[in-house]
């Protein structure tokens, strides 16, 4: 339902990537092709990754963005700017979350919200609170989009496409 409402589906994983498996073919086939392949199965269409945080995860090496560069669009593990995307954790207070997404108007920036569920378990991320949230976007005139719209429409080489047209 996300997906045919207009959201994306990214891959995501339940182990991270370490200092050691990052060398391990079989790990990293695993965490980065046969986990979109899954989905991809499944009939979704997936063209980001959303690395698993946690004890002793790394980001940004030339292993990972090796990976990313050969499987996904966007990413917020990698080097380049497509894949170095950082994320915000919902699980704050309210207003908090608000005077965030007022900053990212003002200041003409894209914010990356994440929270991992509406089920109670993190304090800050209920149902009320998001309605909230997306009433705010609504009501100072922030859209809520993506990261492929973002990519699509604001990437270098869009930008590149759209200027040689001048």
């Amino acid at each position: 339902k996300v997906q045919e409402n207009g959201g994306e589906i990214f891959s995501h994983n339940d182990e991270v990537v370490n200092a050691t498996n990052q060398y391990d073919f079989d790990f990293m086939y695993g965490y980065y092709v046969n986990n979109k392949k899954i989905l991809e199965d499944n009939g979704f269409k997936v063209r980001g990754l959303i690395s698993a945080g946690g004890n002793g995860s790394v980001t940004k090496t030339d292993e990972i963005e090796k990976w990313l560069i050969l499987n996904y669009d966007y990413s917020n593990q990698g080097v380049a700017g497509n894949y170095d995307k950082g994320r915000v954790n919902l699980n704050q207070p309210l207003d908090t979350v608000k005077q965030l997404i007022t900053d990212a108007k003002n200041n003409k920036l894209w914010v990356s919200f994440m929270a991992h569920t509406l089920s109670g378990q993190e304090a800050n991320i209920t149902e009320a609170n998001l309605r909230e949230w997306l009433q705010h976007c609504k009501d100072i005139g922030v859209d809520v989009v993506t990261y492929a719209h973002v990519f699509d429409n604001y990437s270098s080489t869009k930008l590149e496409n759209l200027l040689a047209t001048i």
